[in-house]
């Protein structure tokens, strides 16, 4: 629960935004592995260091969970290349197995690769390569991810924050600190609806 005093308010993301996160995503081609790339960098993050990672899947999929999906597949993946069928970006209830070691494909052995003892490795230059492998050299819209990955989430703040401090957010929790790398993924305008990025929210008392 977060928790704000009397001078606070505490503020989310708006559905109808996060709605068009989620459209605008899944409009343009990414390849699907990059939503585990995601999670493995903030790993990295949090780590401070790129090698021996070990991910709790159970923790990706609390920040993937959306209710109404098809039975047994409670996961939205907002990434997708190409065509999709109905359902396709939903993942079913094993996102340990989907993304195992020995699930790795070609393309996302050319970003991360594992060990012998099964741990995970961003490899050098890591951002360049998923650049150039998972996002076709087309960077994401920092907003559209942020939006979707943070939609669950209170801000607590003195003043309405506006798209820029959700940005700084994401970038501050996936450990995007070298402006450099942040810059070959994402890019920060946004050409989606006018308006808030966020409302106070409904139901949470300070």
């Amino acid at each position: 629960m977060v928790t704000a005093d009397d001078s606070e308010t505490i503020y989310v993301v708006p559905v109808r935004r996060v709605r068009e996160c989620i459209d605008k995503l899944l409009s343009r081609d990414t390849h699907p592995y990059f939503v585990a790339y995601l999670y493995l960098r903030s790993l990295a993050g949090r780590k401070g260091s790129i090698a021996g990672l070990r991910p709790e899947w159970t923790e990706l999929g609390k920040l993937l969970a959306v209710p109404g999906g098809p039975p047994r597949k409670p996961y939205l993946r907002p990434f997708w290349m190409g065509e999709r069928k109905a359902g396709q970006e939903w993942l079913n209830e094993n996102l340990a197995g989907s993304f195992a070691p020995s699930s790795l494909r070609e393309v996302p052995s050319r970003v991360v690769e594992t060990d012998a003892r099964g741990r995970f490795n961003l490899r050098p230059n890591h951002d360049e390569l998923a650049r150039t492998h998972l996002l076709f050299d087309a960077p994401l819209p920092a907003l559209a991810v942020a939006g979707f990955m943070f939609r669950d989430f209170g801000f607590v703040a003195l003043s309405h924050p506006g798209p820029e401090e959700l940005v700084e957010v994401f970038r501050h929790e996936y450990g995007y600190d070298e402006q450099s790398e942040f810059d070959q993924l994402y890019e920060t305008s946004w050409s989606g609806q006018a308006g808030p990025w966020f409302e106070p929210a409904e139901g949470m008392m300070p």
